[in-house]
């Protein structure tokens, strides 16, 4: 189960960066902090917004919840797709770099150049387009341009897929825990993934035996980290949450609604190498998610040890979640 859960998790996120084939850490040491943010800024809210889906589903508190101990193990994928807006495929930008122009008899002069950049793309976006920069001829005072190109996006979508294999132990006084792990995946010039993730939930129908319905409350945090062709880790993140759940349980089906707080936090390095200068600049940089709140509503369908749930994730970003597991 867990070798297929992992090579299912390589095939999906191969489809999705298969585009460009490029190294995000090479990529990145072209451009410089402004651009970076920019490029990266709809990977940053996109993947939290996923990462923090998928704890809600596949859990049927009816079964155990009203017993001090249940022993039971889940075993499961997550399946989280991100719906992503137009405006998260391209961005606009303008910023000054120096770069250094030969200027014939007079040789290498290092002059200020403003950059200016439209529908360039960003980690979603299409291919690389051209971009111009203009400066002050140092020898005759007037304005001149120079040809670049832009970065080309990874995966050219509006619908970024993401499966994460899961595993929940419990239970203990209506307290159950769940984990996820990916052990560090290499995926073509990419790079390689590592991700853990833990939850702590715990159910009042323990002690609270008469109530219509079962109430939980849920803690979570999750690592997720991404390590060049180099070996040199250019993102890390860090992710926390906090849910309150309802659930209401029918025969073979069960409904769930549930509010959930989270935050999500993503620090960049990588060094930054001028392509005209040839200079080598350290580039640290923090960004944080759209995400703060989201609603989820979903169901479970549960027959004998196999059970399918889907749900959606209304914040300010819209996710579906959609999970395939056995429970034991």
């Amino acid at each position: 189960m867990k070798k297929y859960l992992l090579f299912l998790f390589i095939i999906i996120f191969i489809s999705k960066i298969s585009y460009s084939q490029i190294d995000m850490g090479a990529a990145l040491q072209g451009v410089g902090q402004l651009y970076a943010e920019k490029y990266l800024a709809p990977f940053t809210t996109g993947i939290g917004a996923e990462l923090n889906s998928g704890f809600m589903g596949g859990y049927n508190p009816s079964e155990y919840s009203k017993f001090p101990i249940f022993p039971h193990v889940y075993a499961g994928v997550k399946f989280c797709g991100l719906l992503l807006d137009q405006s998260d495929k391209y961005f606009n930008l303008a910023y000054t770099s120096k770069a250094k122009i030969n200027f014939g008899a007079y040789g290498d002069r290092e002059v200020d150049v403003l950059y200016s950049i439209y529908n360039a793309p960003t980690v979603f976006g299409g291919p690389k387009v051209p971009m111009t920069g203009t400066y002050q001829n140092p020898i005759t005072g007037q304005t001149e341009t120079i040809q670049s190109e832009t970065l080309p996006g990874i995966a050219d979508t509006r619908f970024q897929f993401l499966a994460i294999p899961q595993i929940g132990i419990g239970t203990l006084l209506g307290t159950d825990v769940t984990f996820r792990t990916i052990p560090g995946i290499s995926v073509n010039n990419y790079g390689s993934f590592k991700l853990f993730g833990v939850a702590l939930r715990h159910s009042l129908g323990a002690y609270i035996k008469s109530m219509p319905f079962d109430l939980s409350v849920q803690l979570g945090y999750q690592n997720f980290g991404i390590t060049d062709n180099s070996n040199t880790k250019i993102i890390s993140a860090n992710t926390e949450f906090a849910n309150v759940m309802i659930y209401k349980s029918f025969p073979i089906i069960s409904i769930y609604l549930g509010g959930q707080f989270e935050n999500y936090s993503v620090n960049v390095n990588y060094s930054f190498v001028n392509p005209y200068t040839g200079s080598v600049q350290t580039i640290g940089f923090n960004q944080v998610g759209d995400n703060s709140f989201r609603a989820v509503v979903g169901g479970n369908i549960k027959v004998g040890p196999a059970i399918f749930n889907a749900d959606v994730n209304i914040g300010s970003k819209t996710v579906f979640t959609s999970g395939l597991g056995v429970t034991l």
